[in-house]
């Protein structure tokens, strides 16, 4: 049992370093397949499968090499100052060498597979790089440089038919993830005051009023982009106009988002959100439910 216990304690470091539980971010990758009705095929469900593990390995080896660039800031934000690098578990050295061999790993992944993710990929690395390496000091750049990711993820897991992909649903994932870095913004000005720019040296430059209206304003085209796209948007399966029926669930998604991080400065952690206001959970899986109904020929369509 205290052999167990020692080889946990060795692992679990590592596990933390790669922060499994922001994996969720690459579903992103499937998002052309699922919307197209094409994800369940054998051949597209492998390729989108292999897409979203090189973005998992990826995107952790990201996370490790920013955690060797902020060591210093980490040990001064009250949660960020138990990760693996800040709390001394885990030498710079090795977090790199992590990173690199992550970052290796998942080229080698999407390569293997064929198609057009290893281009992708390599993209999200150097552009996640750069942001680590400085660029995440300039305030709105880190934002715009935060958003990238999700395009990138959707333009990898749309394969040979990016010629294809929605305009809409592409902007939709940008504009995504422009509300989530800017109410991860947002949040850390409202939960540590003044005490956020010592942690994020950038915030100096922002306001808490500046925040604010970057989340309304994405929030606000964010929602006019997805509309455009519902009433847009046709697959194999789904009849015209059909999709209309996700607007008031994504539109429910959008507003207790915006609750949660304007009025309770709740959105440092995006992906725990849904766990920690239960309508935000019901209204994504109604999303998905209604999503489901329409694109895979549930019984309300089929009948």
């Amino acid at each position: 049992m205290a052999a167990d216990g020692t080889a946990a304690n060795r692992i679990l470091p590592w596990l933390r370093l790669a922060r499994p539980q922001q994996w969720t971010k690459n579903l992103f990758v499937v998002a052309v397949p699922f919307f197209a009705g094409t994800l369940l095929d054998p051949g597209e469900l492998t390729s989108s499968v292999v897409a979203v593990v090189s973005f998992c390995l990826a995107s952790s080896a990201a996370y490790a090499f920013n955690d060797t660039q902020d060591v210093e800031l980490d040990r001064l934000h009250p949660r960020k100052r138990g990760r693996p690098v800040a709390d001394g578990s885990l030498s710079i050295r090795a977090a790199r060498i992590f990173a690199a061999l992550l970052a290796v790993t998942s080229l080698s992944v999407s390569a293997a597979a064929g198609g057009t993710a290893t281009f992708w990929v390599a993209i999200f690395l150097l552009v996640n790089t750069l942001y680590s390496a400085g660029l995440k000091q300039h305030p709105g750049l880190d934002i715009i440089i935060i958003a990238l990711g999700f395009p990138l993820r959707v333009l990898a897991g749309a394969g040979n038919d990016i010629g294809n992909t929605s305009p809409w649903l592409l902007a939709c994932a940008g504009i995504t993830a422009l509300l989530l870095a800017a109410g991860k913004r947002h949040s850390e000005l409202g939960s540590h005051g003044g005490v956020a720019v010592q942690f994020r040296p950038g915030l100096r430059k922002v306001s808490l009023r500046t925040t604010g209206a970057a989340v309304w304003a994405s929030a606000t085209v964010l929602a006019g982009a997805y509309t455009l796209y519902a009433l847009a948007a046709s697959s194999r399966t789904a009849p015209g106009w059909s999709m209309g029926i996700t607007i008031p669930f994504a539109g429910l998604i959008i507003g207790l988002y915006l609750w949660q991080v304007l009025r309770h400065h709740a959105g440092e952690q995006p992906e725990l959100l849904p766990f920690l206001c239960k309508p935000l959970l019901l209204s994504l899986l109604g999303y998905l439910a209604a999503t489901l109904t329409v694109i895979y020929g549930m019984p309300m369509w089929t009948r």
